[in-house]
C-alpha cells in the first residue's frame, strides 16, 4: 500500500521513431499515472525529431515542471520533472515532435482534494455545439456527478475530461454542480452560457 509518507520517483519514457510512440514503463494511456502528494516524477520523450512537451499552463512558478533537453546520437531527448507532485498537476501531458504525438495522463490520490480545479468556472459554448463541464476528479476512486439548476443529472463523462453537454441550447444556460464522493463531499459549481455563432 502506497502512502503519502514514501517519496516516489516514477520515470516515464516516450519515445518517437518513425511510425512508433511507446511510453515504458507500459503503463496504457487509458489507465493513466497514479501518484501520491509529495512524489516526484519525470517524463522522459526520446525521438529522431525535434520535440516538446505541451501541459496546461501553472498560475505558481513553484507547480511549473522543470526541463531537460538534450541530443543522444542520433535522438532528441527531453525530461519533464515535476518535483514534488500536488493534486494541482493532474491532468494531460503530451510529448510532440513535427510528425507525432504521445500522451500520459497524470492522476494524483489527494484524500483531501477529490476534484481537479480548472482555469475557469465560467464556460461558455455555441449554440448547437457540444461543450465540456470539467468536472473531473483527482484520481480514479472518487465518484462524481454533474447536475444542472433543475437537478437533472448527466451521464456521458470521462473522468480525464469531463461531463459532455451536447447540442447546446439556451434552455442549458445556468448553473451546474460538480459533486464529488469518498468519505466526504465537495462541490464545485460552473456557470454555461450559450451563444450563437458568429
Amino acid at each position: 500500500m502506497v502512502t503519502t509518507h514514501v517519496l516516489w520517483l516514477f520515470t516515464i519514457l516516450v519515445t518517437c521513431h518513425c511510425a512508433d510512440v511507446h511510453i515504458y514503463p507500459d503503463i496504457p494511456e487509458e489507465d493513466g499515472l497514479h501518484l501520491v502528494p509529495g512524489s516526484q516524477v519525470t517524463l522522459s520523450c526520446r525521438s529522431s525529431e525535434k520535440i516538446n512537451w505541451i501541459h496546461k499552463s501553472f498560475p505558481a512558478e513553484e507547480l511549473t515542471p522543470k526541463y531537460d533537453l538534450y541530443v543522444e546520437g542520433e535522438d532528441h531527448v527531453s525530461n519533464l520533472t515535476i518535483p514534488i507532485v500536488s493534486y494541482k498537476h493532474v491532468g494531460s501531458y503530451m510529448c510532440q515532435s513535427t510528425t507525432h504525438n504521445k500522451s500520459i495522463y497524470i492522476y494524483v490520490t489527494d484524500k483531501s482534494h477529490l476534484l481537479f480545479k480548472p482555469s475557469s468556472f465560467d464556460l461558455f459554448a455555441a449554440l448547437n455545439s457540444d461543450v465540456i463541464i470539467p468536472c473531473k476528479p483527482t484520481h480514479t476512486a472518487v465518484d462524481v456527478c454533474l447536475y444542472d439548476s433543475d437537478y437533472n443529472k448527466f451521464t456521458d463523462y470521462d473522468p480525464k475530461l469531463g461531463f459532455k453537454v451536447k447540442d447546446v441550447t439556451v434552455f442549458n444556460s445556468g448553473y451546474y454542480v460538480c459533486e464529488a464522493n469518498t468519505t466526504f463531499t465537495e462541490k464545485q459549481t460552473f456557470h454555461l452560457s450559450p451563444a450563437e455563432r458568429k
